[in-house]
């Protein structure tokens, strides 16, 4: 489980970079806390996207992870857990790179968005195949 450590609302997102490779599963954990303390994740939805060019505005999607496409699943929300999963098939149609991702958390009734975590992803090309 990779502990996040969220900051204040206003402020950039929390940046955290990792690598997986495009031949297995993803499923990383993550639990987000603010001053120690979990952030609760009740009611909310969670979304992010890959992009090898953030700054491109018309710039190709590598993938989309979502609550609502079963790639994010809240594990404890009240603590602020949550899975990122990814199949092996699915994560074998992303090009081997570096990617930029954020991840928001949004409740459909509520305008406001929070952009909580940030970073790069390194998708490694995986050797064993097929």
């Amino acid at each position: 489980m990779i502990d996040v450590q969220i900051a204040a609302e206003g402020v950039s997102a929390t940046a955290v970079n990792f690598t997986v490779a495009n031949n297995a599963n993803w499923s990383i954990a993550f639990r987000w806390k603010q001053g120690g303390y979990p952030v609760s994740i009740v009611g909310q939805k969670l979304r992010m996207q890959l992009r090898a060019n953030p700054d491109d505005l018309a710039g190709a999607v590598a993938v989309e992870l979502s609550s609502a496409n079963s790639h994010i699943l809240p594990t404890d929300e009240s603590a602020g857990e949550w899975l990122l999963n990814l199949s092996a098939a699915e994560s074998s149609k992303i090009e081997a790179g570096s990617y930029a991702y954020d991840v928001l958390a949004y409740v459909d009734s509520d305008s406001r968005v929070y952009r909580r975590q940030q970073g790069i992803i390194t998708v490694e090309q995986g050797v064993t195949r097929g």
